[in-house]
């Protein structure tokens, strides 16, 4: 196939690339584990033959992010740059399929690239201060009940209408990455200032607040974990900004085998399967 990842021109160019994407044949699930075996030895052959092989996912995902302020092309284009760095990092060892594992980084490089273009919006000193008291609204509320509250119920929370706020927070529907931008503290999302939210040079302060309130919960959910279930989780699928590390990786920083990081990992995963189960929050949400 032709070198097409990038660089659109117009909608015929764009189509004939959807065609030819489509033409590409599946991997099967022991074609793809013997690929990306390949692929973590160093075979670019083989790393060209999973990531074409798995362009359509982008295409399938890219329909989410249409009318968010990002051309098409450049959706596609930021989703194949993410399904590389998916392609990169895979572990063949993980139970799960690569298209299960790649949607993440596909996701978030489509996610960074829309929260990067987006004009920064700057609020006047009213909208400011009713935003400083929902933030701290919202995180009162995730504390006490575990979950995201809607803009009803912390007004009813606060016996506070907003009034001024009330056309922003209308875009908070649409979830934001679970990381964070910047250092890898985990508190660090959590703590951003509403001074930070405006600034010039930041990106769209209701993305950030989004992201706040999306990390809080997300923070409240792995602090149910013991500190070593933690650990793993959030290294093992690149939480905070973290790249995702394989087993053996975690397994050296903790100096423990990999079959025991792969048996805390599944008992980890089963208790924020029951968390999220308990709250109703579906796959598609989390990512």
């Amino acid at each position: 196939m032709r070198n097409n990842l990038h660089n659109f021109t117009d909608s015929e160019i764009l189509q004939r690339y959807f065609q030819d994407v489509r033409s590409i044949p599946l991997l099967s699930q022991a074609e793809e584990q013997e690929l990306a075996k390949l692929v973590q030895a160093g075979d670019e052959e083989a790393k060209r033959k999973m990531i074409e092989a798995n362009l359509r996912l982008v295409i399938y995902l890219v329909k989410k992010y249409i009318n968010r302020g990002l051309p098409v092309p450049d959706l596609v284009e930021e989703g194949n740059l993410g399904l590389i760095k998916a392609v990169e990092r895979y572990d063949p060892a993980r139970n799960c399929r690569f298209s299960t594992y790649a949607v993440w980084w596909i996701r978030q490089y489509m996610r960074r690239a829309i929260v990067n273009q987006s004009k920064v919006v700057r609020l006047p000193i009213h909208v400011m201060e009713e935003l400083n008291l929902y933030v701290k609204g919202c995180r009162d509320f995730i504390k006490k009940y575990n979950r995201e509250p809607t803009l009803e119920e912390i007004s009813v929370y606060l016996d506070h209408e907003f009034s001024t706020i009330n056309s922003f927070l209308g875009s908070f529907s649409q979830l934001v990455q679970l990381a964070p931008g910047g250092r890898t503290d985990e508190n660090e999302g959590a703590s951003i200032s509403l001074e930070q939210l405006a600034d010039t040079n930041a990106v769209n302060p209701l993305e950030h607040l989004h992201r706040i309130l999306r990390l809080k919960t997300i923070l409240l959910w792995l602090n149910e974990l013991t500190p070593k279930e933690k650990y793993i989780i959030i290294h093992r699928f690149g939480l905070y900004n973290n790249d995702p590390q394989t087993l053996e990786e975690i397994g050296q920083t903790l100096e423990l085998t990999r079959e025991r990081i792969r048996q805390v990992e599944a008992k980890a995963l089963v208790k924020l399967r029951r968390i999220i189960d308990k709250h109703k929050i579906t796959l598609d949400d989390m990512l």
